[in-house]
């Protein structure tokens, strides 16, 4: 069944699946790591579905709009290195206007090519667009949106409490009235969802956040 945690798992292998050791072609002027820690090791991705287990808490709440997923929903991924999300997304949602943001769009573009042989982006709209999450991005995201509310957003991007924090504000102000937030990869951030954002509803699910408005 579509949006099924089995299907997010297909789907995600189907996209390319876990891949490691992707070279950091560029990061943040703000990103506090030392050039020596830069250098090691690589990032990761293609794994949220399966190798972190996040399939059945999307499966649960996006099951909202699976119901209704032919509409023109917006859709916004940060964080999005080889594009595989970005796929997912737009199989799930066809009609979708997807919007990518990261520091570094290369592994994405790199990567559309084998992503479309493989079926994706066929229908709805794909938009990408460097962003760094260190900083305010409040009027960026607005020239970007030109009037658009976010439906579904995910923020898989650098991880840090004040990252999360950062995009979490410059988008609160384009949220739609009915919309899911998914925040991965960080254990601790929900004490200050729940502390500093308690006009949403929150799930906590370990180092997964989903944060709603039903």
């Amino acid at each position: 069944m579509i949006g099924s945690v089995e299907w997010l798992q297909n789907t995600e292998k189907h996209f390319g699946g876990f891949h490691k050791n992707v070279p950091r072609l560029r990061v943040s002027e703000h990103d506090p790591r030392s050039k020596e820690n830069l250098k090691i090791g690589g990032m990761k991705g293609g794994d949220r579905m399966t190798r972190h287990g996040y399939a059945p808490h999307y499966s649960k709440h996006l099951q909202n709009f699976i119901q209704d997923r032919m509409k023109p929903y917006t859709i916004i991924e940060c964080g999005i290195l080889k594009g595989t999300g970005l796929a997912i997304w737009n199989s799930l949602f066809p009609n979708a206007e997807i919007i990518g943001l990261d520091i570094d769009l290369t592994h994405t573009k790199n990567n559309l090519e084998n992503l479309k042989q493989r079926g994706a982006f066929k229908t709805g709209n794909l938009e990408l667009y460097e962003f760094d999450q260190f900083k305010k991005n409040n009027r960026m995201l607005s020239n970007v949106l030109k009037g658009r509310t976010v439906d579904i957003t995910i923020d898989d991007g650098f991880h840090s409490e004040e990252t999360i924090t950062n995009t979490l504000n410059d988008l609160i102000p384009y949220l739609s009235k009915k919309f899911v937030y998914f925040i991965e990869d960080n254990p601790t951030i929900h004490q200050k969802i729940e502390k500093d954002y308690n006009q949403y509803a929150m799930s906590k699910y370990n180092k997964f956040v989903a944060i709603y408005n039903e």
